[in-house]
């Protein structure tokens, strides 16, 4: 059985039986499969009637992979993973013993794909001190192809797949009673060069996107894009889908393809991402080449020197941002193009605020300002790393017994991995300035503090797209209705996406303001939070 550039012999699934020594309570298998197939997942026993025995987790590292010295195809994976399991109950041994036939089924869920690879039947033969796993002769001797819920005939197929919500469902049955069952979409990939190497042998790819099944002739670059080759003669190349399995993708050459001679360059590093509505990139021409703008979108100066400035401009937050140009010479013409991706300058956040503590009702708004550059200054340590947030609380009800205050605040903002908020991961320092007034004295301070964005944690499930953490402290401030000795804030943050725009936020804050007075204020208090905020 071929799956893509996968060989799954299925005679190769099978599993061997370690006995115990005299008076051991425990024994072990050794099951074997088809590696490139299930490089990972679970390892279930079933009896006759279907009922799971036992399972295990398959673990990368317990594997060892042996060739397949029956296979002579050398662009076919088809390695054979061995495991040896732990130690297992003597009694699973005795419950499957006597049974008609067991079998093992490998078991792999992930996001958009379902697969399960089980063996042929096995019986136990033999005495307890020679005991041995042995095939058992299948009922069914015909094979089966059916996918998509239809019979294939001729036990061969290929599906084309154009949307990355399509499903591809497929069940196959070996002669000698193996089955293999799984669910796949493809997985979206762009494209964004291609030429033919000096001698024409070879095409140079480079792609953003659902990686190559096999690695070993691949370069990765920076974010998901990478770089690869293929012959000419046969232009095919073997993507991931969901789950890993593999899907062919050719290429159809109907015209020239561009030589290296033929390709412009960058004079510095690409920008795909910006807060700005245009960006300029510096690029060489190809020699003899005339440069040539069709996109309303873009721009060209030139230089006599050889190199000119291209302008992609009207970037939009809600578009791919992919513009283009080409190049001509007397034989031909070549297109190019660059995407860039706009992110949001401006974050708002507008909470309610509650404090069970003192009953006390706050209106919180945080408004935060990412910058592409700290003062228009260039290079890695200032682009897109830089942020300016302003906030106010201000006290919504009154209590008696409660020292009522307000806060104005402003922060600068310093990501240490750059990129878009909201978007990218990173963790950060912020430097504040904050004036806390309450109904005795005001006091003005500054202070430093940590912060973290991420996506959605383990724990979230589906009621978190996003989280923001950060701790400030503040130093003392002095007055004559007493000194504020220091100011700390914790605050935990989450977000539910309704559009890409506007979300859900709630979330907790722990507050301790040390006032030498030592009012109220001064123990830690507890606040819940919830709003809405909006990206624009």
């Amino acid at each position: 059985m071929k799956l893509g550039d996968i060989l799954i012999d299925t005679d190769q699934t099978q599993f061997e039986l370690i006995l115990p020594n005299k008076g051991d309570k425990k024994f072990n298998l050794i099951f074997a499969w088809p590696y490139a197939l299930v490089p990972e997942g679970q390892i279930i026993l079933f009896n006759n009637y279907g009922k799971a025995l036992w399972s295990t987790k398959v673990e990368p590292q317990f594997l060892s992979i042996v060739p397949n010295k029956k296979s002579t195809n050398l662009s076919l994976r088809s390695d054979v993973a061995r495991m040896t399991s732990a130690p297992i109950d003597i009694k699973v041994l005795n419950e499957m013993k006597y049974l008609p036939f067991i079998k093992f089924c490998i078991h792999k869920l992930e996001d958009n794909s379902r697969l399960q690879l089980c063996s042929r039947e096995f019986y136990f033969s033999g005495t307890k001190d020679d005991m041995q796993i042995k095939s058992r002769s299948p009922s069914q001797k015909q094979s089966r192809l059916i996918i998509n819920d239809q019979v294939v005939n001729g036990g061969q197929a290929i599906i084309l797949l154009n949307d990355p919500k399509q499903n591809l469902n497929l069940k196959a049955l070996s002669e000698n009673g193996a089955l293999l069952e799984f669910e796949t979409r493809m997985s979206p990939v762009d494209f964004q060069d291609v030429f033919v190497s000096e001698n024409g042998a070879t095409l140079n790819l480079r792609a953003e996107g659902a990686l190559p099944a096999k690695q070993d002739k691949v370069e990765l670059l920076e974010g998901k894009s990478w770089k690869a080759q293929i012959p000419v003669t046969d232009p095919v190349l073997y993507l991931r889908g969901a789950g890993g399995l593999p899907m062919r993708q050719e290429f159809y050459l109907r015209g020239p393809v561009p030589a290296e001679a033929m390709r412009p360059y960058a004079l510095a590093p690409l920008q795909t991402k910006t807060y700005s509505d245009q960006i300029i990139i510096d690029v060489r021409a190809p020699e003899n080449a005339k440069v040539i703008i069709k996109d309303k979108n873009s721009g060209l100066k030139s230089f006599p020197d050889g190199h000119f400035l291209w302008l992609l401009k009207n970037l939009d937050v809600e578009s791919d941002n992919k513009r283009f140009m080409s190049f001509k010479t007397a034989n031909s013409e070549f297109s190019v193009s660059h995407k860039v991706q706009k992110g949001t300058l401006f974050h708002a956040k507008v909470y309610g605020v509650y404090e069970p503590s003192s009953s006390l009702l706050l209106g919180n708004f945080v408004l935060d300002w990412w910058s592409e550059s700290f003062l228009g200054a260039r290079g890695d340590s200032h682009f897109l790393r830089w942020g300016l947030q302003i906030e106010q609380i201000l006290a919504l009800s009154r209590k008696d017994d409660f020292m009522d205050y307000s806060l104005a605040r402003t922060a600068l903002m310093y990501r240490f991995k750059p990129g878009f908020n909201f978007v990218d991961p990173t963790w950060g320092i912020k430097i504040p300035f904050q004036s806390l007034k309450t109904s005795l004295a005001t006091y003005n301070s500054f202070g430093l503090g940590v912060f973290y964005q991420g996506e959605n944690p383990s724990f979230g499930g589906s009621s978190i797209d996003w989280f923001n953490f950060d701790l400030t402290y503040y130093s003392g401030a002095s007055n004559s209705a007493g000194d504020l000795r220091y100011f700390l804030e914790l605050n935990t943050l989450f977000f539910l996406k309704l559009n890409n725009s506007w979300s859900w936020s709630y979330g907790a804050s722990l507050i301790q303001g040390d006032f030498e007075n030592n009012t109220t204020s001064s123990k830690i208090q507890m606040q819940g939070k919830l709003g809405l905020s909006l990206l624009f």
